[in-house]
C-alpha cells in the first residue's frame, strides 16, 4: 500500500526568490541536502549524503528531473524503499509571499523507520528559514542509525523562560505539537498533548526553567522517558532533549526525525513569534495519534 504526502507551506518570499532556493546548488546544500547538483539540459536533481534518508552516495542520489517551470512547478524521481517515487512541488503567489505544495506517493513506512513525511516537514521548515531570514538550518544525520534512544542538541535564540513556557504552557505547546494540551505541572502531575494513541503521560522531574521529565506512551509499546533540559547560552538557549527506554534493539530513527521537525517549529515560534505558522498538513506516512 502507498502514502500519499501532501503538505502546503507559506513563505513570506515572492516565488522567484523561493524557487531559487529549490533550484540552485549552493542555496540547496544550505538548506537541504549535503551535496547536490542541478542540470536542468540533462534532466537531473541529485542530492545525497548525511541529510538525507538512508545518507546515499552520490551514485544512489541520482534523481531524473521530470518538470521544471521556473517560479511555478518543479518535479523529480526519488527512489525510496525500492520504488521509484515522484515528487511534486508547485508554487503560487499568496499576497506578497508564496504558497509552495508538495505532494509524493510512497510506499508504506516500515515501523520505526524515518517518516518522509517528517522529513518533508523539517526540510520545508529549514527552506522558509533560510529564505526569509537566511539562518542555517536544523538537519537530522542520517549518516548515523541510533537505537535505543533519541539524543537531541538545538540552539535556540529565547531565554530559557520563554523555552520552558513553550514546554509546558497548554496553549503555547499546542503552537508547535499538540492539539489540545493539557498539564499538571508538578511531579506527579498529569500531561496530555490531546492525541488518541500516543504522547507524554504523567511529569516525573521539574527544575522550573531548567529542566522537564516525563513518561511517554507510543501505541502498544512499553512507556518511554522523555527529558528536556535547558541551558542558558549568551541571550539564548541550548536546548537538549533524551528520549529514553527504548529496548537497546530498537530503531528510533522515527522518533529522531520526528522530534527535530517539532523541536525545529517550537524554535521558529519563539524566533519569530506571532507571525509564524505550522504547515498545512493534508496527509502524511503516519497513522494518526
Amino acid at each position: 500500500m502507498n502514502d500519499k504526502i501532501e503538505m502546503k507551506i507559506d513563505i513570506e518570499a515572492a516565488p522567484p526568490g523561493v524557487f531559487e532556493a529549490l533550484t540552485d546548488p549552493r542555496a540547496l546544500e544550505a538548506w537541504f541536502a549535503e551535496r547536490v547538483s542541478v542540470s536542468v539540459p540533462e534532466d537531473r536533481y541529485d542530492f545525497w549524503g548525511r541529510y538525507t534518508p538512508g545518507a546515499p552516495g552520490e551514485d544512489a542520489g541520482r534523481h531524473r528531473l521530470l518538470a521544471y517551470e521556473p517560479n511555478r512547478k518543479l518535479a523529480f524521481e526519488w527512489r525510496l524503499r525500492g520504488d521509484d517515487t515522484r515528487v511534486d512541488i508547485e508554487l503560487e503567489p499568496a499576497g506578497d509571499g508564496t504558497r509552495v505544495t508538495l505532494e509524493q506517493r510512497i510506499p508504506g513506512r516500515p515501523k520505526t523507520e524515518c517518516s518522509v513525511g517528517d522529513f518533508w516537514l523539517l526540510s520545508f521548515e529549514n527552506l522558509r528559514r533560510f529564505v526569509e531570514d537566511g539562518a542555517d538550518p536544523v538537519r537530522c544525520d542520517y549518516a548515523s542509525a541510533p537505537r535505543g534512544r533519541v539524543e537531541l542538541t538545538v540552539d535556540i535564540d529565547a531565554p530559557p523562560e520563554a523555552v520552558f513556557g513553550a514546554l509546558t504552557v497548554p496553549e503555547r505547546i499546542n503552537r508547535w505539537i499538540a492539539k489540545g494540551a493539557s498539564i499538571e505541572l508538578e511531579p506527579g502531575g498529569r500531561f496530555d498533548y490531546g492525541w488518541e494513541s500516543e504522547g507524554p503521560v504523567k511529569i516525573v522531574d521539574l527544575v522550573r526553567n531548567e529542566k522537564l521529565t516525563h513518561t511517554w506512551k507510543h501505541g502498544l509499546e512499553p512507556e518511554t522517558m522523555v527529558t528536556w533540559t535547558l541551558e542558558g547560552s549568551g541571550c539564548g538557549t541550548r536546548l537538549h532533549l533524551v528520549h529514553s527506554g527504548f529496548g537497546d534493539d530498537r530503531a528510533t530513527e522515527d522518533f529522531r526525525t520526528g522530534w527535530l521537525k517539532h523541536i525545529v517549529w517550537m524554535k521558529s515560534v519563539l524566533e519569530k513569534g506571532d507571525g509564524w505558522r505550522s504547515p498545512d498538513l493534508v496527509s502524511a506516512d503516519w497513522d494518526e495519534v
